[in-house]
């Protein structure tokens, strides 16, 4: 569906875990036939990261899509950068 969605000529960049899930050779065939597909693993014993993807994605579901409920899903991701915009001016570190 992203890859659908991606206009032409721009790149999609995806950050995964280290999932086995995310190296098989069935993924390997995808990445091959779209090659403005980039993955990026986050690193293997990044625990403390993983946490703060967690965190910010319960933020993101609490704030926005909780309340973007009563919207139509195609005005999502035009709400998505605004939010991150205004938070990330607020935001403290995690502790």
């Amino acid at each position: 569906m992203l890859v659908a969605e991606t206009p032409v000529g721009l790149d999609l960049h995806c950050i995964v875990d280290n999932l086995s899930a995310h190296t098989t050779p069935k993924v390997a065939e995808f990445l091959g036939a779209h090659p403005h597909v980039h993955m990026h693993h986050t690193p293997t014993h990044a625990s403390r990261l993983n946490q703060v993807w967690v965190l910010l994605f319960s933020i993101l579901e609490r704030r926005l899509c909780v309340a973007a409920i009563s919207t139509p899903p195609s005005s999502w991701p035009n709400a998505s950068s605004p939010f991150i915009k205004d938070y990330n001016r607020r935001a403290a570190p995690f502790r």
